[in-house]
């Protein structure tokens, strides 16, 4: 059974990653993204290789979203990006 406490805690790190989206445009809006990807990691204490590992991506995709070079990725991705961040952090 999933715990209604984290869910609302993913909800909350989604709704904030799709406002960085919404309320920017073009180039800053995908280098603000790009911040909330290395903030995660670096809380993670993770490198990319070990949080790509993590998240079943190659750690070249990670670069690409940490450095906004990729558009928004798959939410499924994002979801998972949450998940694991608040596992580590309860």
């Amino acid at each position: 059974m999933k715990n209604p406490m984290t869910d609302s805690r993913i909800d909350q790190l989604l709704h904030r990653y799709s406002d960085v989206h919404h309320k920017h445009s073009g180039m800053y809006a995908l280098l603000a993204q790009a911040r909330v990807w290395q903030y995660v990691r670096g809380e993670l204490g993770l490198s990319q290789l070990e949080l790509a590992t993590d998240l079943e991506i190659s750690a070249a995709y990670l670069s690409y979203l940490e450095n906004g070079q990729r558009k928004e990725p798959d939410p499924d991705l994002l979801l998972k990006l949450a998940e694991r961040y608040l596992k580590e952090k309860e």
